[in-house]
């Protein structure tokens, strides 16, 4: 209650016995009371309708479906409450027994527009791989037919059999963009629902190990009857250990050495169709935190990574204009542009980094020059900076930090992961490789011009580097574990 902030009512995103949706989480077990489902975004409201609507997260633990078999309602779902009762109108979960963290994590929104004759009131939801989910939002009925697809299996991890899809496409480019881009060893794998392998790291799916449409707020456009999105396409590896509480992936999953860029990707949706009507990729790095907005002057406005403002035709998608807002060569988390009105004057601001930039038709202020060289790509993380030591070991201690997981902190050895994984010498330096795992490693330059031989367990080889530059490395026998040591003028 607004006025005696009285508690009204609670919705249960993870049913409690006796509760509608209890029976899709284990039986035997209590799992459910760690079951996740955040609801990390504000809802949106249908007065009209007496209805509020969320969405929800993943279940928990993140990567351990083993542990907590059934669809895990309502978890990765969109729902639909009575406003004065908090009573489920109607629910709809876009991925059953999440094990990617392909949940829906980008605001929902509610538009109408015209369908057969008649207004339809509307919901659209993006889930993490692209996917556009409509629906009547009064009735919960899909606007866009909603088909049932095979995914990739693992008895493990008690994957589901299926998962639902909207009959029209993501906005990210599919399989046929990384079939080129993907180097050996890897093997592509062309479905987001690929599961975390306890044993494969060499392969590589889409959005891996966690897809990234998500955060920034969409919009639509009453003039073109669009809906306004972006995304981030990248291929990655989801390698999980054996212990369903270690959630974080970085030692491994988001380690991307040798692997290709994100692509950035800004698009048009029908409203009515779920069809992409046009879409604009671009290089990764310069996907930000702004979400598009749409003008009834046919513009939408979107902010970008690295400063910049910029106006596209809301119908074509060409780019109008842009304005170099932030300083150039930083990476900037611009929110999301606003329109508004003041003396009858309309003006579009956007906070970029510690600045309020506001624009006008007469605008006079100069923009900064823009940047010379382009941004790194924020996704293609390739580890902490080089470290400077001359000893390298062939196995890395992964600890899970304890915010990271309701599982507390917990550690385990991947063998597959150099420690340090970047390293920085000087020229001349004899560096140590020693094999502190338990299987053999066989290192070698990338380029085969130095090896270290078969190293077993606690044996250590040694290589001199008297070239400066920058050099990759890998272990025969796992050829996806791979190391980057720079050396450097003394």
């Amino acid at each position: 209650d607004a006025a005696s902030g009285e508690r009204l009512w609670t919705f249960h995103v993870v049913p409690r016995p006796g509760e509608f949706g209890h029976e899709t989480w284990p039986q035997d077990s209590e799992v459910w009371r760690l079951g996740g489902g955040g609801v990390w975004l504000v809802g949106a409201v249908d007065p009209d309708l007496g209805m509020v609507y969320f969405v929800t997260g993943n279940p928990v633990p993140m990567y351990g479906g083993e542990i907590r078999g059934g669809d895990n309602l309502f978890t990765a779902a969109v729902l639909a409450l009575d406003m004065e009762t908090g009573e489920r109108r109607w629910h709809y979960q876009v991925v059953r027994h999440d094990i990617w963290d392909a949940d829906i994590a980008t605001p929902l929104l509610l538009y109408e527009t015209e369908m057969d004759g008649r207004t339809r009131k509307a919901l659209a939801a993006m889930r993490a791989d692209g996917h556009l989910f409509q629906f009547d939002r009064e009735t919960g009925e899909p606007i866009v037919p909603i088909e049932e697809r095979e995914v990739p299996q693992d008895e493990y991890l008690l994957t589901a059999p299926t998962q639902p899809f909207p009959a029209a496409e993501s906005i990210l480019p599919d399989c046929s963009f990384w079939r080129d881009r993907v180097p050996p060893p890897f093997e592509l794998s062309c479905s987001f629902y690929t599961p975390p392998s306890l044993e494969r790291q060499d392969i590589v799916a889409l959005g891996a190990p966690i897809p990234m449409v998500r955060v920034t707020p969409m919009s639509f456009s009453p003039q073109t009857g669009y809906i306004y999105a972006q995304g981030r396409a990248h291929v990655g590896r989801a390698f999980r250990f054996d212990d369903p509480w270690i959630s974080d992936n970085r030692g491994s999953g988001y380690l991307r050495l040798t692997l290709p860029e994100s692509a950035g990707v800004l698009a048009a949706v029908d409203g009515r169709t779920g069809e992409v009507v046009w879409k604009n990729e671009f290089r990764g790095a310069r996907l930000a935190t702004s979400g598009p907005l749409t003008t009834a002057g046919g513009l939408m406005f979107w902010g970008a990574a690295d400063g910049q403002l910029e106006a596209y035709d809301a119908g074509a998608g060409e780019r109008l204009w842009a304005f170099q807002a932030g300083p150039p060569g930083v990476r900037q988390r611009p929110g999301p542009a606003v329109s508004y009105a003041v003396d009858g004057e309309q003006f579009v601001a956007i906070a970029v980094g510690g600045e309020l930039w506001a624009f006008a038709l007469d605008g006079d202020v100069p923009a900064r020059p823009t940047a010379e060289e382009p941004l790194d790509d924020l996704v293609r993380w390739i580890g902490p900076p080089p470290r400077a030591t001359d000893v390298i070991e062939t196995a890395t201690l992964v600890e899970n930090p304890i915010a990271w997981s309701v599982g507390g902190r917990r550690n385990a050895i991947n063998e597959f992961a150099f420690n340090p994984v970047r390293a920085r010498v000087t020229v001349g330096t004899r560096v140590r490789f020693v094999n502190n795992g338990e299987m053999p490693h066989t290192i070698a330059a990338r380029d085969g011009s130095w090896t270290t031989g078969t190293l077993q367990p606690a044996m250590s080889g040694y290589v001199t580097f008297d070239e400066p530059g920058t050099f990759l490395y890998h272990t025969t026998e796992h050829p996806w574990a791979i190391g980057e040591i720079t050396v450097e003028e003394p």
